[in-house]
C-alpha cells in the first residue's frame, strides 16, 4: 500500500469522522440545490409555465440521477467506479436563456 502525500488529510481508505462526513454531505446536498435554482431560473425566464417548470425540474433531477449512478459504475467503459454526482452547472445560464428565448424550451 501506498503512503499517502503529507498534504491530504484523509487517504482513499480512511474514513473521516461523522460530524466531518455530516458536514460534507450537507455541503453536497446545497450544491446541488444550487442546480435546481439555476434550472428554474432558465426555464422561468425563457416564460414557461409553472407545470413546465416543475416538469423540467424533476426531469433534471432524474437525469442527474441516472448520470450518477451511470458514472458510480465500473463496468467495461462504462463509469469510474466512484461516486461522482452529476449536477447542473450554473456556467451556461445565459447561453441557455437566450436559446430558449431564441427557439422555445425545446431548443
Amino acid at each position: 500500500m501506498q503512503q499517502k502525500p503529507a498534504n491530504l488529510v484523509y487517504g482513499v481508505d480512511e474514513k473521516p469522522p461523522l460530524r466531518i462526513t455530516i458536514v460534507l454531505a450537507l455541503q453536497h446536498i446545497f450544491f446541488l440545490t444550487a442546480g435546481l435554482i439555476v434550472t428554474t431560473m432558465i426555464t422561468r425566464a425563457v416564460g414557461c409555465s409553472s407545470e413546465l417548470v416543475q416538469s423540467v425540474v424533476c426531469m433534471s433531477m432524474i437525469a442527474g440521477g441516472i448520470a450518477t449512478i451511470l458514472q458510480a459504475l465500473n463496468r467495461g467503459h462504462v463509469g469510474s467506479g466512484y461516486l461522482c454526482t452529476a449536477g447542473i452547472d450554473p456556467t451556461f445560464v445565459s447561453c441557455s436563456i437566450l436559446a430558449g428565448l431564441s427557439g422555445g424550451i425545446s431548443m
